[in-house]
């Protein structure tokens, strides 16, 4: 049963990386890091480097670059 669970969450994974923009998976990077480190967002010295990093620990399967992630940055608005 688990087996079988996993095998579907990463089949619907593949499908929603397949199917959204990768603009749109960029903008969910900055706006999830924003929501869930407010403080660490604020600095924006280490920003682009701690959003790179969260888009490589968490969203690692995108294999999102740094040019759509500072596109997503510059055009984020709280």
């Amino acid at each position: 049963m688990l087996a079988t669970s996993h095998r579907l969450a990463d089949e619907i994974n593949s499908l929603l990386i397949a199917t959204l923009s990768r603009p749109y998976w960029a903008r969910t990077v900055v706006e999830d890091y924003a929501g869930r480190e407010p403080q660490r967002f604020a600095a924006r010295s280490q920003r682009m480097r701690r959003v790179r990093g969260y888009a490589r620990t968490f969203y690692k399967p995108l294999a999102l670059t740094e040019s759509e992630l500072t596109q997503a940055l510059n055009a984020y608005r709280p």
